[in-house]
């Protein structure tokens, strides 16, 4: 008979099974979530070794109930990798630079940089990122990155979401830019501008995304393509100029920065023209004259606007 009752039962069991382990899921859920929250909170006060860990903690949990491509992880990978980046940022003391911290910060973005350069380009549809934990071994930075990349990753096929699958983009362009690869850069700029084509009411989101770009432009050296990226965002701007006057200046100087850019690039290119001319009337035409010297790399300030 007991055995007949169980039968019976076994049904109801497993059902009331469920659904303690669904509710259990839920606390651990909103536990996590409260957790990544206060990170957040903590990245805002300034606590950004703090603030990283709570979200790290944070995301461990979310990621054993929902994977590591769960779009529901997005968010919580975006600021993460926002709390890695911002926490790198800090450590960019270019006012008062110490030869340590100055030696220590060149180390990290010589290894940034070769992540950067051996990743596929953040455009890619590719899901295969490689674990987290390596990124780490090479540069905070560098995991910054890959963190930027999963949150995009999982919202690449959420609409729902577009707005954060627009920050990513923008997000990683910063990175990016902090890491001196501009051309890559510039490209998650444009793919972002690409994005809020689709939604003309973000016409600010798309100023900011164009200035950022011409700024990577600018770096990168393609002085002419980010003159025309510049003029975009002010078309854009002075639709009602009186409430973005701010901006409009920041553009501006800009544009000037790059016009000032072009005309030395054209002047020295006069003055190596008729150098190599005079050098080579009194050479041998067999003996190769170098007059230009190796361009020095531009200083690049360590803050990029955020989008």
């Amino acid at each position: 008979l007991q055995f007949l009752y169980f039968i019976a039962h076994a049904d109801k069991m497993d059902q009331a099974h469920e659904k303690v382990s669904k509710e259990a899921e839920v606390i651990d859920e909103a536990g996590a979530l409260k957790e990544a929250q206060e990170g957040v909170d903590l990245r805002e006060e300034g606590e950004y070794q703090d603030a990283a860990s709570k979200i790290s903690g944070a995301l461990a949990k979310l990621t054993k109930l929902h994977g590591e491509t769960s779009p529901k992880l997005a968010k919580v990978y975006f600021e993460y990798g926002l709390t890695l980046l911002r926490e790198h940022q800090t450590t960019q003391d270019i006012l008062n630079p110490d030869a340590a911290v100055l030696e220590e910060a060149e180390k990290q973005a010589d290894a940034a940089m070769k992540c950067s350069t051996e990743a596929k380009d953040a455009n890619e549809d590719t899901e295969d990122m490689g674990p987290l934990e390596k990124q780490m071994d090479e540069s905070p930075l560098c995991l910054a990155y890959a963190v930027f990349n999963a949150a995009r990753l999982g919202l690449k096929d959420n609409p729902e979401q577009a707005t954060l699958y627009v920050e990513c983009h923008n997000a990683l362009g910063e990175c990016l830019h902090e890491m001196n690869n501009f051309e890559m850069s510039a490209d998650c700029y444009a793919a972002a501008v690409e994005l809020l084509n689709k939604k003309p009411e973000d016409e600010i989101k798309m100023a900011t995304a164009l200035g950022c770009q011409a700024m990577a432009l600018r770096y990168g050296e393609k002085i002419e393509e980010a003159k025309k990226v510049c003029e975009k965002a002010l078309v854009i701007l002075r639709k009602d100029e009186a409430a973005n006057i701010d901006r409009i200046e920041a553009i501006q100087l800009l544009f000037e920065d790059c016009d000032t850019d072009f005309q030395q690039v054209q002047e020295e290119a006069k003055n190596a023209t008729v150098g190599t001319h005079t050098l080579n009337s009194n050479n041998s035409p067999d003996t190769p004259v170098n007059v230009l010297q190796p361009k020095k790399k531009r200083k690049v300030a360590t803050a990029q606007p955020t989008p």
